[in-house]
């Protein structure tokens, strides 16, 4: 049988130093994670950039507090993805459109659409090293061609990775 006595100061002196011990302040850091998604109907690639709102927003030139949904502030965020997200068609070009930005609670999303052949595709992505060049921190890449989902992950030690834009067959 337990001590009553050894449970009750074991309970008190588990409250008592919650009570004592200074709270613990973590900064969450927010991955970037670029999806690349097929759609049949428009015979487009629809390519969206989460970015954490809180990482980001001080390191994009220009970009004020609420002036994201603005044109001008779409614009900021548009062209810091095109200098931190590079892509390049290994065969054909691609027809790169930047359809807007906005925010959503503690994110980024902005938007672009790709029209391009089937083919290989090569990804130059820093969006994840933002500030400091941290060991740690990385980026994602999800492609769904509508039968499947893949993921490419991106650190600061990667170079160029490659992506299959394939459309799935019928």
């Amino acid at each position: 049988m337990i001590n009553k006595r050894f449970l009750l100061i074991s309970l008190i002196g588990i409250f008592t130093a919650s009570l004592i011990s200074p709270p613990a302040f973590a900064h969450r850091v927010g991955i970037p994670v670029t999806t690349f998604e097929w759609h049949e109907a428009d015979k487009v690639w629809h390519v969206t950039h989460r970015l954490s709102v809180h990482d980001f927003a001080p390191f994009i030139d220009g970009l004020e507090w609420d002036t994201a949904e603005t044109v001008e502030g779409q614009t900021l965020l548009g062209r810091y993805v095109l200098e931190h997200f590079l892509i390049a068609g290994q065969s054909d070009p691609l027809q790169v459109s930047f359809l807007g930005a906005e925010e959503d609670g503690d994110s980024f999303y902005v938007y672009f659409q790709i029209a391009t052949a089937d083919q290989m595709i090569a990804i130059e992505n820093t969006l994840g090293f933002v500030g400091e060049r941290d060991e740690r921190r990385h980026a994602l890449v999800n492609l769904n061609n509508g039968k499947h989902t893949s993921t490419l992950l991106f650190t600061a030690a990667d170079g160029a990775k490659l992506l299959d834009l394939s459309r799935p067959l019928p």
